[in-house]
């Protein structure tokens, strides 16, 4: 019985993924993921992923990022384990949320395949980020007469 669309598939009573359900067309075969990696599947997913985002790679700039729900049948996992892998992402800017639009890649990032020199970027972002909001701070913060 598929766990989708609830028809028989066979004899077999085991759910499965019928081959109508969406992600079964999408993507024929889950991304294999490494059981031997010593690293959580959070993280795994995330490199994956961080691997799949550039200008000349799958998602480019600007263009809208798959659904959870859809990640995780890709992955083969729970979509809170997909979900706090897009939030690593976000967190380096790589993907950027909006409310009721959803998830999309940003704007701006610098194709490399050296992951040392795009976690540098990173946190180069990060850090001005951070600046730029200590600076807004410490301007509110200041009495009127010292403006």
């Amino acid at each position: 019985m598929c766990i989708r669309c609830q028809s028989r598939m066979g004899k077999s009573t085991t759910p499965v993924r019928c081959p109508s359900a969406p992600s079964a067309q999408r993507y024929p075969e889950a991304v294999k993921l490494d059981p031997k990696d010593p690293r959580a599947l959070t993280v795994q997913i995330a490199d994956l992923l961080r691997g799949r985002i550039g200008p000349a790679r799958e998602f480019k700039p600007g263009d809208k990022f798959p659904s959870l729900r859809a990640l995780a049948d890709e992955y083969n996992v729970a979509e809170l384990t997909v979900h706090n892998a897009v939030r690593e992402l976000q967190r380096d800017g790589l993907l950027v949320s909006t409310s009721g639009r959803g998830t999309f890649v940003a704007a701006g990032i610098e194709e490399t395949d050296d992951p040392v020199l795009a976690e540098l970027v990173a946190i180069r972002k990060e850090l001005t980020d951070l600046r730029d909001r200590v600076e807004t701070l410490e301007r509110d913060d200041r009495p009127a007469g010292q403006q």
